[in-house]
């Protein structure tokens, strides 16, 4: 009896074109000028208002900053371009540089077909989108620090080139394995350095020391060529690593990648928020279990603690934000001084706020305890609470230097930034679900969904709310009693 060979496997392209095929033959293709009619508008409105966008910040890098804040900026600009970094290094390794969703593993990545020729075009489409994002990133930090027109290019090119740069380094360390745990590492070295950029004409204004402005031509012209070269080499690495990425690597960013798209498309940002919580559980696997110390609300109040400990993030980011009010006295005018501190302040206490949103997402857990809703509220508030309160008084020293405020309207100013900075965190955590069922509003731009938009800005519409009245110069005195109402009306609304 004669053996049969078995047939080869078709190439990466050929399998491309029989599932492009088998796609089109499910689902017919839209005319041509059915596609025009319902993308063109998206885009010339989109492209328009990026247009006008660019224009106006192309007239502020026109204008000349005051000489005592070019310093400063110059720090400032390359900060922000280090954080910028760290965001795009954090978001590659938790979503995956190259990625794919179940549908894919299975009946795609699963077949014997080369794998580095079908994940090619996804890797080369992420690369090309990397690139625009960090040419877009940088060109924003340039024109917003008022560089001239040059030094803006060369943003450009520097932010996509070191964009490229990082996706092709997140797709090497994906195929071994380990994009994920080191590109927190990555991004916590660089969160730390941008600290430190920030923090430098801040201590040298304290110190009365005298500080240059950083090198940023030079930084700029000779970072593109290194970044250039970088960027090239990690590409080839990568491409040739594109054959070792296994089914679960490819899988692990793929239903983060999901649930961002459908947070986005739901207007819900706990989808992702859930999810990547999961993942940090999950990662962490085990704690060291420690018996509850004390009674009755005591245990509560220790129990609380622990879980902001075991989120050393969430607390480096409570205290690096600190910088952002010192740091705006050097670059904005003093009536922003205190503005800058409500909002940052906002964003700071938000992220200790996990116990609080984790009991109000659960009434059966707040049943089984033998304590009323309002009192359990209550202490769930306690760490927030101190958060604020220390957060305040630690930054309220910049906004009295920078306005020349005393030591009555400096203790108003740090009520006020406590009050409201507790005010939007408990009114962010305590947000029930989104209901979709609300009536709209017909614009010349359609139907409007405010009801919608209310939830969705259910906290930040109390700290930004608070911020303009101070920004109108509101006194001390009306700002402080305003926003402790408005913490006591958060803090004891009932929980549904």
């Amino acid at each position: 009896m004669t053996g049969t060979t078995a047939p080869a496997a078709p190439s990466a392209r050929e399998f491309r074109q029989w599932v492009r095929t088998a796609r089109q033959a499910a689902h017919p293709a839209k005319r041509f000028v059915g596609v025009l009619t319902e993308v063109v508008p998206y885009v010339v409105i989109v492209g328009g208002l990026v247009v006008q966008s660019v224009r106006r910040l192309v007239e502020l890098a026109g204008a000349e900053p005051p000489v005592s804040d070019v310093t400063a900026g110059a720090w400032m600009l390359l900060a922000a371009m280090v954080l910028l970094v760290t965001a795009g290094v954090r978001a590659l390794g938790a979503l995956g540089p190259v990625s794919a969703g179940r549908p894919t593993l299975t009946w795609i990545l699963s077949t014997p077909v080369d794998r580095r020729r079908l994940l090619a075009p996804r890797f080369w489409a992420g690369a090309a989108g990397s690139a625009v994002v960090g040419a877009a990133a940088f060109t924003t930090a340039a024109l917003v620090g008022r560089l001239s027109l040059m030094l803006v290019t060369w943003s450009a090119a520097l932010g996509g080139l070191v964009a490229v740069a990082a996706f092709a380094a997140m797709v090497v360390l994906e195929a071994g394995g380990r994009a994920e745990p080191l590109s927190r590492r990555i991004s916590a070295v660089f969160a730390a350095g941008a600290v430190l950029l920030a923090a430098m004409p801040v201590l040298s204004s304290a110190l009365g020391w005298r500080l240059a402005a950083p090198p940023v031509e030079v930084v700029l012209f000779v970072a593109a060529p290194v970044f250039l070269v970088v960027a090239v080499v990690g590409v080839v690495l990568a491409h040739r690593a594109l054959g070792r990425l296994d089914r679960g690597v490819l899988g692990a960013g793929g239903d983060v990648a999901m649930t961002a798209v459908t947070s986005v498309a739901w207007l819900d940002l706990s989808l992702l928020t859930g999810t990547l919580e999961f993942r940090r559980w999950r990662r962490m696997a085990t704690v060291r279990p420690r018996r509850g110390r004390g009674r009755g609300l005591w245990v509560l109040l220790w129990s609380e603690a622990r879980r902001v400990g075991r989120m050393p993030g969430a607390v480096a980011m409570w205290a690096a934000m600190a910088v952002v009010p010192y740091a705006g006295t050097l670059v904005v005018s003093p009536a922003w001084a205190h503005p800058v501190q409500i909002v940052a302040g906002g964003l700071a206490v938000a992220r200790l706020t996990a116990g609080l949103r984790a009991v109000n997402s659960r009434p059966g857990l707040r049943r089984m305890m033998p304590l009323g809703d309002r009192v359990f509220r209550l202490v769930h508030c306690v760490v927030p609470a101190v958060a604020a309160l220390v957060w305040a008084g630690v930054t309220t020293p910049a906004v009295a230097s920078a306005t020349g405020a005393g030591w009555a309207a400096a203790l108003l100013v740090l009520v006020a930034s406590a009050a409201t900075a507790l005010a939007g965190a408990v009114r962010t955590a305590t947000k029930p679900p989104l209901v979709y069922d609300v009536p709209s509003v017909s614009t010349p731009l359609g139907d409007l969904p405010l009801g919608l938009f209310q939830q969705l800005l259910r906290g930040p519409d109390v700290v930004v709310g608070l911020a303009l009245l101070a920004l109108a110069g509101l006194p001390p005195v009306v700002l402080a009693v305003l926003a402790v109402g408005a913490a006591v009306a958060c803090v004891l609304t009932r929980s549904k």
